[in-house]
């Protein structure tokens, strides 16, 4: 996946879920997923921790394929149309936190020694979860900077 697949979808927001914090939980996890234009576009969003948009509300969401097969398209940053306002991430959250497990992993592959064959292995996939959440935030500071040089709608209507 290269920045460069980062996609731009406009229209209503639909069959929004905050993963059950409104009461209703649709996929068993806690991810936002919500559908958006005509024809719908489905996204999602791992361990997000606020609901910055709702059903109805006009927006153009940046996305790019999940890295997952079958989930959809995962949402990076969101406009809301109509308005002058600038894109927001939708959920850095995540991103962050995968780099902050990944400094983890490098403190201890550098502090605890003599390191073991599990202890290894370890440190490899929270270095590895941290590159994962660098190249994530690139993309969704990408993605942003995508959104904020479309044009606003004057209306909804």
């Amino acid at each position: 996946m290269s920045m460069v697949s980062i996609e731009i979808v406009k229209g209503f927001v639909a069959d929004f879920d905050n993963g059950g914090k409104d009461g209703g939980n649709v996929t068993g996890l806690i991810v936002t997923t919500f559908m958006v234009g005509d024809p719908p576009v489905s996204f999602w969003s791992p361990f997000s921790l606020d609901s910055p948009i709702a059903t109805g509300d006009y927006v153009a969401v940046a996305g790019q394929r999940s890295l997952v097969p079958g989930i959809g398209r995962v949402a990076l940053a969101y406009r809301r149309l109509g308005t002058s306002g600038s894109s927001h991430l939708f959920n850095a959250a995540f991103p962050i936190m995968c780099i902050l497990f990944g400094t983890l992993g490098i403190f201890g592959g550098l502090f605890l020694r003599p390191l073991n064959a599990d202890t290894e292995s370890m440190t490899v996939g929270l270095v590895a979860l941290g590159l994962f959440g660098i190249w994530r935030l690139g993309c969704m500071c990408t993605a942003r900077r995508m959104l904020n040089s479309i044009d606003p709608v004057l209306s909804t209507y």
